[in-house]
């Protein structure tokens, strides 16, 4: 079977590129280049533009090292948008920008070169006039002053969205309610997993469970990954259902469909000032728990695209299972472990975790029904339904209707193909990226090897689900029911 790359690494590195929020830093393309391409285009002599290239200060927002935000505008006449309005992380990316903007075609004007590039102030027309040298196109001071206005209006908003983002950025309050016997716990724990490298023990491509029950009675449980396998990112990933889990490898293709399909991403590692709210950072100081010369502690963070998120799972809950892990990493000398058991202060953790471990009892023993409409398949009125154990998997349910529908001869063979071979649920709030014809949808399972394994019961904790444009609706009831079965119903 082949392996899937190491989920609870990935997820790091997905949180690693949120807390960055940096463009991809792939090379810049040649800028004598896109001149010497924009040399060749037809000029309009009798034709303007207007932009400039703006460094922006926004204050109090730290950046990585050799990271100079800079604002590049592009206005043709053609449309009162600007054609390029965009944040560069470098003078020279903002050059590169304006200089593309150039030759990027417009949907109803074919592409050509303007004769003449107004821009606001006089320090502006002197460096663009050297940054378009050999274009052939006049860089002079916009005559009336408006441009001066657009720029002001154009940076206060770049200003005013970059504070917002860094708002959205603050760290969560992660020790409140907390008594200082509990922030030592969870703090020591952490020590003693990265200590006793729990990280060695368990493979990277299969979860552990943990189960408690919360301050109310009610019966809680989470999934969870070990990161540390290939040696740059330690800790613990969390994931509040087996859905979450598989999810995030399913859709594991592209970054941010699985950040924001899952409504962020949670995992405790080793985290410095930045990442802990001032009342956080001054208990743990004066608690004595801040080591090393940084001045590090653990910090358990949910974060999505748009900034950090309250996480899920409880402190004591993320403190059980990194004693847990400790314990027995303690125990084996080396090598992987097959299996695990260990309880901590009420938290119940076992590995490896599986898909059925979170079910209820009248999950285990119910019946779930899928019913499809829609699609090419389908008439209107008709409704194809999949009735099966609540407890048994996806795959299986799939495997046995494909075998009846087989059996029963070429009247029922079109039906074959719309027993699920993927089952996915939209994202509602992600828009199209410039140039995407369809919304690629969050995938939940799929059947093929190195998949996770769903049960039939876990579908009915998603809403809106489809299987390649048809829509599958999922009904739970407590009674039992034996083997598999469909139907071809009008309605």
């Amino acid at each position: 079977m082949p392996r899937r790359d190491d989920p609870g690494d990935e997820l790091m590195q997905l949180m690693q590129l949120i807390q960055q929020q940096m463009l991809a830093g792939d090379s810049l393309p040649d800028p004598a280049e896109l001149l010497s391409e924009i040399a060749e285009l037809p000029q309009r002599p009798d034709i303007h533009w207007v932009g400039f290239i703006e460094p922006l200060e926004i204050p109090g927002m730290p950046l990585p090292p050799g990271v100079s935000p800079h604002l590049a505008v592009m206005i043709r006449p053609e449309s009162p948008e600007a054609s390029l309005s965009e944040l560069a992380e470098s003078r020279e990316e903002a050059e590169v920008m304006l200089l593309g903007a150039i030759l990027e075609p417009d949907d109803d004007v074919d592409i050509y070169r303007p004769g003449t590039l107004f821009v606001p102030d006089v320090q502006q027309a002197f460096t663009l006039s050297n940054l378009l040298r050999g274009a052939g196109i006049r860089v002079e001071v916009e005559p009336t002053g408006n441009l001066q206005l657009v720029r002001q209006q154009l940076v206060g908003q770049f200003l005013q969205e970059a504070s917002e983002q860094q708002a959205s950025m603050q760290p969560q309050p992660l020790f409140e309610g907390l008594s200082d016997e509990q922030v030592s716990d969870f703090v020591q724990a952490f020590r003693r997993f990265m200590q006793a490298g729990a990280w060695r023990i368990l493979p990277p491509d299969k979860p552990l469970f943990a189960r408690w029950n919360a301050e109310e009675g009610q019966p809680r449980s989470l999934y969870a990954t070990v990161m540390g396998d290939m040696g740059e990112s330690f800790g613990v990933a969390f994931f509040g259902d087996w859905l979450a889990y598989a999810e995030q490898i399913n859709n594991s293709f592209d970054q941010e469909l699985t950040v924001r399909g899952l409504d962020g991403m949670e995992a405790v590692t080793e985290g410095q000032e930045q990442e802990f709210t001032s009342d956080d950072w001054a208990r743990l100081r004066g608690l004595g728990l801040l080591a090393g010369r940084q001045k590090t502690a653990p910090v358990l963070q949910r974060l999505g695209l748009e900034g950090t998120m309250p996480p899920r799972t409880p402190v004591p809950v993320v403190t059980a299972i990194l004693n847990v892990l400790a314990e027995r990493a303690g125990k084996k000398a080396s090598g992987r472990v097959t299996s695990l058991r260990g309880r901590w202060q009420g938290v119940e953790v076992h590995f490896p975790g599986k898909p059925r471990d979170e079910l209820r009892p009248e999950e285990l023993t119910g019946t779930v029904t899928l019913s499809l409409t829609g699609g090419r398949w389908l008439e209107e009125d008709e409704v194809f339904r999949l009735t099966g154990p609540s407890g048994e998997l996806i795959s299986k349910m799939r495997a046995d209707i494909a075998r009846q529908l087989a059996a029963a001869g070429k009247k029922m063979r079109r039906l074959e193909s719309l027993v699920p071979l993927r089952i996915t649920r939209p994202i509602l709030d992600m828009e199209l990226a410039p140039g995407d014809l369809f919304r690629e949808d969050f995938r939940v399972w799929e059947q093929g090897l190195g998949t996770p394994p769903i049960t039939l019961a876990q579908l009915t904790r998603r809403e809106g689900l489809e299987s390649f444009g048809v829509k599958v609706a999922v009904d739970f009831s407590p009674e039992p029911t034996e083997g598999f079965s469909w139907s071809l119903t009008k309605e």
